[in-house]
């Protein structure tokens, strides 16, 4: 099983769930921060910022994430988001992963950027707030992970 997440609070909820899975094998996909610590089991995307070349942080993020995948082969792929964990989430989709998507904590009425794209992917796709099932009228709602 993979989780991508990009930091901050996307990290802090996937976390979340790492903590109640009972799979050992869990290996990280993650933005590089000096946030985020170095375990044996992680990889690093380059961190996504909307002020720098979004295309070249693709790129690259595409690139990390086709070896990443390639490398691990993973059955499942986890995500609260956000934009730096698009290529992985469609390369592994591509490549045979069940995608598995948790829309942000903080949207409680609109969707994000990376929901949209994921919503039209995901094999699961989950909200954590009841009113956002109108706007993903195909979403999970189990509550919220805080």
């Amino acid at each position: 099983m993979l989780i991508a997440s990009s930091t901050g609070g996307h990290f802090t909820q996937v976390n979340k769930i790492a903590a109640v899975l009972d799979d050992k094998d869990i290996i990280y996909l993650v933005e590089k921060h000096p946030s985020v610590l170095q375990r044996d089991n992680m990889y690093f995307l380059k961190m996504f910022n909307r002020k720098e070349n979004i295309i070249k942080t693709m790129i690259i993020n595409t690139k990390i994430s086709f070896r990443v995948l390639r490398k691990t082969k993973p059955e499942y792929i986890i995500s609260t988001g956000a934009g730096a964990v698009i290529p992985c989430m469609i390369l592994g989709k591509l490549m045979g992963s069940k995608i598995i998507f948790i829309e942000s904590f903080a949207k409680v009425k609109s969707p994000t950027l990376t929901g949209r794209i994921m919503y039209l992917i995901a094999d699961r796709f989950y909200v954590q707030w009841p009113d956002m099932q109108k706007v993903y009228k195909k979403a999970i709602y189990r509550g919220g992970l805080y």
